[in-house]
């Protein structure tokens, strides 16, 4: 699973384990916390990929697409 085509991204901090919620959790990390991949404790992988091709304008407050694969793996 590639993070990400855009090639003036930072670079990734190393996988590490994490206890979320009630699991536990290994992910790499981008240095402000947010992840594009994870696997836990039960077995089940998580992975959050771009999609380009469809128009978006959200409503309400953002939240950061790295903040979703870290809430649902725990």
């Amino acid at each position: 699973m590639n993070r990400d085509e855009k090639r003036t991204r930072v670079t990734a901090l190393r996988p590490a384990i994490f206890d979320l919620a009630e699991r536990r959790v290994i992910l790499p990390r981008e240095p402000n916390g947010g992840t594009w991949i994870a696997a836990n404790d039960c077995g089940i992988c998580f992975a959050l990929i771009n999609w380009y091709r469809i128009a978006r304008e959200p409503a309400g407050a953002i939240i950061s697409r790295g903040e979703v694969v870290r809430a649902l793996a725990g």
